[in-house]
């Protein structure tokens, strides 16, 4: 791809647990994400920022400094801020909608550069929805064990670390190394299949005769 069409952009990374932090390797896909995005629709990152924070709530700025620190050079810049994917930005609807009204442009690197707002908007109310279901059916799991006498959750003892880690580091690669391969097989498969259903709900929200 020619240089003369490259456009600069702003990354953003988050996970949302110190543990997920230190291991690197949720970031490291999200950072290779926006890297495959960058080279397949001509965006040069300048600046990476990242935050170890929950992806909830509307004060968003105020828990997560690298998120605003990004936002205000990406508006100064006039370029655009990219996510892996929109729950790494927010998963509050009233946050994206806010960006949405501040003209704050950001793209989604899993729907595609010309992903609109009307689909960006659907999908931060299902995020958000996700997320509520989340919180819903631990509350209800921990009650159930509650009443048993049991903890819910997983210990935090070194020996259980030592043995869960492993696994766990081993199961994230795969799904790096997944996602990677997906993403040298497809360049404007997203795009085309967002494109599409936005068409039908247009089509299905249509007021008839």
């Amino acid at each position: 791809m020619s240089t003369s069409t490259i456009s600069p952009a702003i990354g953003y990374l988050r996970v949302s647990t110190r543990e997920q932090g230190r291991s690197g390797l949720r970031l490291a896909a999200q950072r290779h994400a926006i890297e495959a995005f960058g080279a397949r629709e001509g965006f040069a990152v300048r600046s990476w920022y990242q935050d170890v924070q929950t992806g909830a709530g509307a004060d968003a700025l105020l828990l997560r400094p690298s998120l605003a620190t990004a936002l205000k050079e990406a508006k100064s810049a006039r370029c655009s801020l990219i996510v892996s994917r929109l729950d790494r930005l927010s998963r509050n609807v009233h946050f994206i909608s806010g960006l949405m009204e501040h003209r704050v442009h950001f793209i989604v690197a899993a729907f595609g550069k010309d992903c609109d707002d009307f689909v960006l908007h659907i999908y931060a109310s299902l995020a958000e929805q996700e997320r509520k279901l989340i919180a819903d059916r631990c509350r209800a799991a921990a009650a159930i064990l509650k009443r048993k006498g049991e903890k819910f959750g997983f210990g935090r003892s070194k020996a259980l670390l030592r043995r869960v880690r492993p696994l766990s580091m081993a199961a994230q690669q795969r799904a790096t190394m997944e996602r990677a391969e997906a993403s040298a097989r497809t360049s404007s498969g997203p795009c085309d299949s967002l494109a599409a259903r936005r068409d039908r709900l247009h089509s299905t929200l249509r007021p008839k005769g």
